[in-house]
């Protein structure tokens, strides 16, 4: 490939002798007012979700997980590199990376292995490939340390904003397997109860370590995009709540690193969905908040998960609304003036039947959101003021 940063561009190399040059990332003073994401994106369909995404004027894009699909089935993971060469022949992609910065993070099918973890042995293979192919720089962080999570952070104090990548492959533990394969809210996995959950991890020591350190930074909004689902426990597909105390980790250390305008940002469900878990005393100070957005190119039809309870008794978030099953992108918008976001669903093409197979039928009102939510960055993400002490 070709030089990695030039002239402060970010660069996405087409793993030959050349390379193309998107816009440049905004700057670190930039003030962001509109950040769309998305997942799940088959490299050998059509991608005509990238006009709708350009049509939305983005700051960024952020590529939630799985960019491709290239399980590898050797070491030589030549699936995966196949995969790379045919996203980027991709003429939708071509003129979409000509024009709107792009950040990325792996989930489990470009990280080379379905629903990997971290024994998965091709996980240096595929992390290599997506160093290559985003040119990211020697002087990068992820160059240097395991695993892809970053930080960058845009725009002045009193309009910052934190993106927050994570990477929830890397490091973790394995879920373990549901005894009642496809019983609903046990489908494939389920939750770690009492001591079996312990020494169980989501993130790893050094990420967790890392985290911490982040939140603690100042910033008016934080975005955090985990590839894989945080509050949502009523299936038994991938999430952070079959480690329940990982969940309970997180939010404790939100409280505990006082960080106001956390938002979550989700994908790999191949639905769509927003969620929010109370307050909680000992957990996080504020609401919080959800959006998964998948997938870009073939979200599960209609006819699958429609019974998905909104919440479960006892459990830890409620669903609002229903499951998003229309090809889909989030997008985050910010009123500074206001102090408000807007975080919301938006489908993604015209797809009225998406499959696993592709679109089987068209007529779907791409660009219309179907889910949103408005929130007020000093009342709604905020910890509340210690209540005042009590007379003497």
């Amino acid at each position: 490939t070709a030089v990695a940063v030039v002239a402060g561009l970010f660069i996405l190399g087409d793993g030959g002798s050349t390379s193309h040059l998107t816009v440049p990332l905004p700057s670190s003073s930039a003030v962001l007012r509109r950040v769309v994401h998305g997942s799940c994106s088959k490299q050998d369909l059509p991608h005509p979700f990238w006009a709708t995404v350009r049509s939305q004027q983005p700051d960024l894009f952020v590529w939630n997980g799985d960019i491709v699909y290239g399980d590898c089935t050797n070491a030589s993971c030549a699936e995966l590199e196949r995969a790379w060469a045919d996203l980027f022949a991709n003429p939708d992609f071509a003129a979409a990376r000509s024009s709107l910065p792009i950040l990325g993070v792996l989930d489990d099918h470009d990280y080379g292995q379905n629903d990997c973890h971290a024994s998965n042995p091709f996980k240096e293979t595929a992390k290599n490939i997506f160093l290559r192919r985003f040119n990211v720089p020697a002087s990068d962080p992820r160059r240097s340390r395991p695993g892809l999570y970053r930080e960058w952070s845009f725009g002045p104090v009193g309009q910052r904003v934190q993106l927050i990548v994570l990477d929830t492959r890397y490091f973790r533990s394995p879920f373990k397997d549901s005894t009642c394969l496809g019983c609903p809210g046990r489908e494939r996995y389920a939750p770690y109860e009492g001591k079996e959950g312990e020494g169980k991890t989501m993130l790893g020591e050094e990420q967790w370590a890392w985290l911490e350190r982040t939140l603690r930074q100042p910033a008016d909004l934080r975005l955090v995009f985990s590839t894989i689902q945080v509050l949502a426990d009523t299936h038994g597909w991938e999430s952070w709540s079959h480690i329940p105390t990982e969940v309970s980790r997180l939010r404790l250390l939100i409280r505990s690193t006082s960080a106001n305008g956390v938002l979550l940002l989700t994908g790999d469900r191949h639905v769509g969905g927003l969620y929010t878990a109370p307050p909680a005393v000992s957990l996080n100070p504020y609401p919080l908040h959800e959006l998964t957005a998948s997938s870009l190119t073939h979200s599960t039809p209609f006819t699958l998960h429609s019974d998905e309870p909104a919440m479960r008794e006892g459990g830890t978030a409620e669903r609002s609304g229903g499951l998003e099953h229309l090809n889909n992108f989030g997008v985050v918008e910010v009123d500074w003036e206001a102090r408000t976001v807007q975080v919301g669903l938006v489908v993604a093409d015209g797809c009225a039947e998406p499959s696993g197979d592709g679109c089987q039928a068209w007529g779907a009102p791409a660009g219309r959101y179907t889910h949103r939510l408005s929130l007020h960055l000093d009342r709604d993400l905020t910890p509340p003021a210690d209540p005042p002490a009590p007379p003497p």
